[in-house]
Parts: C-alpha cells; structure tokens; sequence
C-alpha cells in the first residue's frame, strides 16, 4: 500500500514539475518571440528613417546644385548671397529696365555660351582696393562692371551683349564691362560688347573694355566696345587710364579679338593703348613673366591731355610699358591715334546737340541674336543696343519643373537647327476661383481633419502601447499564477496524504486494542 500511494505521489509530482516546467517556457518563449517582433519592426523603423534620411541628404544635393543653375535675374542676385560658389549660365537673360549692382566674385562662372543681354551699371562697389599708378603711388579705389571686385575667380564662355556701365563718381575709379577690378583671375572665351563710360573728379581712374584695374589672364575673347573717359576736374591733374581689354595693370593677353572706340577727356596725364592702357607690375618687386599673343586690334581713341607737362601715351599695344615681363607676338593691329587739343568740349561719340536716330531692328535667327542698330542722322555716329535672343526650334518640351499657382514652372528642349539645350519658362497656374465661405469652410475642414488624424494617431499609437504593454504584464502574471497553482496542489496533496496516513494509523491502534481486549476462550 505505501509503495503505491508513494507511486501515485511521485506520478503527481512528475506532472506536476512537468506543467511547471511547461508553462514559463511557453510563456517565456511567447515573450521571446514577442520581443524578436519589437526587434524587427524597430530595425524596419530604423531602415525606414535611414533611407528618408539618404533621400534628403540626395534632395538637398540636388537642391545646392539647382541653386547655381542660372536661369533668370532673380537667380544672377543670389550670387551676392554666395560670391564664392560655382555658377552655370542656362539660358539667355534679358535684363531691359533693371539697374544691376556690381557684385563681388571669387567663385566660377560658365555662361555656357549664353549671354546677359542689355544690362546698366550705374554704381559702384562698397570695398575699396590699392591701384598703382607708374610712380607706384597708391590708390584707395572703388570699381564698377558687371562683377566689382573679382579675385581668384574663373570666368568662361559668358556673353555680355548691349552692356552699359555708365558711372559718375567722385572718387578714384576704374570701370570694365566685364569687371571693375581683378586680382590672379582667368578669363576666357567672354565676348562683351557695349559702351562702358566713366565721369569722374578723382586722381586715380581708368576704363577697360573687359576690365578696369588689375592681373590675371585673358584669352579668346572678343571684346567691341565703346569707351568714354571724362575728367570732370580741370583744375587738378590726375593719372587717367583706357585700354581696349584693361586700362591698368599686368594682364596676359592672348588670341582676343578687340574692337575699340575710345573718347577720352582728360586734365592730367593720358595713358591709353589698343590693349592696355598700362602694363606694370606691382606692389614693387613682384615677379611676373606673363603674354601678349596672338591678338587682333581694330579701332581708334580719340583724346586730348589738357597739360602743359604733357605725357600723351597713346600707343596701338600698350599706352605706357613700365615692365616688358612678357612675352609678345604674333598679334595684328588695324589702330589709331587720334589726339586732339581743343579742351573746352568733352569728346563724346555723339558730335551732334541733340541727335537724332534711326533705328534698324535686326530679327534674331537661329543662332544670332538680334539687336537694334541705331544711327544718328546728323554725325552718322551708330552703336548697337537692345539685343534679343536667338529664335530657335524645339520638336518637343521636356518639363523640368512644375508651374505652381504661386511659381512659374519650367521646360527644356533641344533646338533642332543648332542643337543647343534651351529652356523656357512655364506660366503660373491660374489661381482656383473660390467665395471667402468656401475657402474657410475647406480650411476648417483641413484643420479638423488634420486634428481627428493627430487624435486618431495618438489613439493608435496608445492602443498599441498598451497592448505590448498588457501583453508583457499577462505574460508575467501567467506564470506566476502557475507556480502558484502548482505549490498549492502540492501541500493540498501532501494534506490530503497526511490526513489519509493518520486515519490508517488511527483504525490499525483501534484494531490492535480491540484485539487485546477480546476476552480469552472459556477454559
């Protein structure tokens, strides 16, 4: 009997450690398997971020790189912004009717061959820089141009056409087309074309076809301008400056193709030339061995030097030559010296009062640009001016950005005739008619969808908190409520045994008593 009960104990006992032993392990591994859920979806959230975070990164690339895409005037103003960053030209820009403010440079800028059409100069740049003149005295100076003060920059294949400086200072000043002043700059394939002009009371001044003041390189580019000097100051003598490229400094210069029709009036002391108006190296001791090559000059300056110390430097290369540094040859000149000694009257190209023009408008084509050709009736004095750009033919569009009702869009193609990459703009989206009722009644309804899909959110996001939560707490509880069972089942039984034992024990004493005292047999 007691092997049996002992049997049946330790079968209980069996299961019983059996089912404990079952029932954390199905708990833990639903934790397990609970938490290796948690683990993935946070790894697929962490991807997730990751890959929005690679996207931006690429959008914001692509967004700096858009930012240097010149494409309208608005665009040519951020330069001011960033003097220093790298800039491509990708369309012409017709900028009639707007005063452009010389901006400083040190970037690089591609024109990809486009052009700046009809752009005014007026003012001048806020930064100063030392100019020299053949003494080596130094000048605090001020600078106009398209660009001010350009310093380690690149310029390549940019078109300013019908361009016009037009400054009046009283100050020293040098003007250029291109640029006002350049330090170690290079300059190629430009092409300006215009009038830069310059009315100035000042000791130290010049005007430059390309450039006012300053070093660097030039080369394939062709410059045809128009350049008038004016010394306002009769009565102080001054160093005045003209050049078909630059009016002073120690610029290189090769296979440039010059045109120059220069008006000077001066009270001091004249330097002018078919290239430069001066070539000198300084501060003094700088080392330099640059070129003159390959270039052709066309044109004529027209002056007078109102001095009885008279200098008069007027020569087809190079008006003064304070340092031959340079290598020169195989240049061409067509170039004359016109040097007149009537000072009462400012030589301009107008010789008429009031002069009267006529205009004949020149159609652009693919790929000439037009212009308007105007010449006056009386002096035949004639200049180009309010340029267009080419017509040219595109088969299909391509949209490269889409019109919005608050921005224009925009579209390229490629012209069929020259095969250039061209662009247009895409008008704004007509805006949509709505009554102020149903404008604010959609408003309200986008601010109380937005609030029931934040609510709803928020909601979501607590339910599934609470059920991973809930989950976590049931998993626990669970196994501590089979413990529990199992502890009590085991005193129950071990009572239940007890208690069993005891009544056997207590009915075996009973049995033996009552046999002790059975009387004996009846002798």
């Amino acid at each position: 009997m007691k092997r049996k009960v002992s049997r049946f104990l330790i079968g209980v006992m069996a299961s019983l450690c059996l089912t404990a032993a079952l029932l954390p392990g199905t708990a833990f591994a639903a934790d397990e398997d609970q938490v290796q859920e948690e683990e993935q979806a946070e790894d697929q959230e962490l991807a997730a971020a990751q890959e929005e975070e690679d996207a931006q990164a690429e959008d914001q690339s692509q967004a700096s790189h858009a930012e240097n895409l010149i494409f309208t005037y608005d665009d040519l103003l951020a330069i001011e912004d960033d003097p220093a960053g790298s800039y491509e030209l990708m369309c012409d820009i017709d900028m009639t009717g707007k005063d452009w403010e010389p901006v400083d440079f040190t970037g690089t800028f591609n024109g990809n061959g486009y052009a700046i059409m009809n752009c005014t100069v007026t003012s001048t740049t806020a930064d100063t820089r030392l100019t020299y003149d053949g003494n080596m005295i130094s000048y605090d100076t001020v600078f106009s141009g398209f660009f001010g003060i350009v310093e380690g920059a690149e310029i390549t294949d940019l078109k300013l056409l019908g361009v016009d400086v037009d400054v009046d200072c009283e100050a020293d000043c040098f003007v250029g087309g291109l640029a006002g002043y350049t330090d170690k700059a290079e300059i190629s394939g430009c092409t300006v074309e215009g009038e830069v002009s310059l009315y100035v009371d000042g000791a130290m001044f010049g005007v430059g076809g390309a450039v006012g003041f300053g070093n660097g390189e030039i080369t394939g580019c062709t410059i045809d301008t128009t350049l008038i000097c004016v010394d306002k100051n009769a009565e102080e003598k001054d160093e005045q400056f003209m050049g078909g490229v630059n009016a002073n400094g120690y610029m290189s210069i090769d296979s440039c193709d010059v045109t120059i029709r220069g008006y000077d009036s001066d009270h001091g002391y004249v330097h002018d030339g078919g290239l430069s108006g001066m070539f000198i190296l300084y501060p003094e001791g700088t080392d330099y061995w640059g070129f003159i090559t390959n270039n052709m000059v066309n044109g004529y300056i027209t002056f007078f030097e109102d001095n009885e110390d008279r200098r008069a430097y007027c020569e087809r290369a190079i008006g003064e030559d304070m340092s031959e540094t340079y290598d020169a040859e195989g240049n061409e000149y067509d170039f004359e010296r016109d040097e007149r000694f009537e000072y009462d009257t400012d030589l301009l190209p107008e010789e008429c009062d009031d002069p009267v023009y006529d205009e004949n408008v020149v159609e652009a084509n693919c790929p000439d640009y037009g212009y308007t050709e105007y010449t006056c009736q009386g002096c035949g004095h004639s200049y180009k001016a309010d340029y267009t750009a080419p017509t040219h033919t595109v088969d299909g569009w391509k949209t490269v950005e889409e019109a919005t009702e608050t921005e224009e869009g925009l579209s390229e193609g490629t012209c069929s005739i020259c095969e250039k990459v061209v662009y247009q703009k895409i008008p704004k989206l007509e805006p949509t008619t709505t009554t102020e009722e149903t404008v604010t009644t959609t408003a309200a309804d986008v601010e109380t969808a937005a609030i029931e899909t934040v609510t709803e959110s928020t909601e979501e996001s607590t339910a599934q908190t609470g059920e991973q939560t809930g989950a976590k707490v049931n998993t626990k509880v669970l196994v501590i409520a089979g413990i529990a069972v199992i502890v009590i089942v085991i005193v129950l039984l071990i009572v239940i045994l007890t208690v069993k034992e005891k009544k056997r024990r207590a009915k075996a004493r009973a049995r033996r008593l009552r046999r002790q005292n059975r009387p004996g047999p009846k002798l």
